[in-house]
């Protein structure tokens, strides 16, 4: 298993539902966008998981979506993966993430 490792400076944002689940999304040495999930209960946080390949000092922001009568969340995290162009990541499950769009207007 290898030991993910930031510098100083790294990006760091949080989507939380407000209650229980928090997801805290990292941006490590090699560029990568990163998430840890878990709850205000110390001991059900998850292990880190990579998920994307970002541009070298990305900035990150997250958002955690309520969905209507229910226990899901739409999960959002915005980053750089090329110079210009911000990408949408996010998982409408709150657990598979994946590409949701490549480019988002900028301007």
């Amino acid at each position: 298993m290898s030991q993910l490792v930031y510098e100083p400076g790294a990006y760091i944002t949080c989507a939380s539902d407000g209650k229980l689940m928090h997801r805290v999304f990292t941006i490590d040495r090699d560029n990568k966008l990163c998430v840890t999930e878990g709850s205000n209960d110390a001991s059900s946080w998850t292990q880190t998981k990579q998920l994307t390949m970002t541009i070298p000092s990305s900035p990150a922001a997250a958002a955690a979506i309520p969905v209507a009568n229910s226990y899901s969340q739409l999960i959002r995290v915005y980053i750089q993966t090329n110079p210009g162009q911000i990408s949408e990541w996010g998982a409408n499950d709150g657990r598979n993430y994946q590409l949701l769009r490549s480019q988002l207007p900028t301007n």
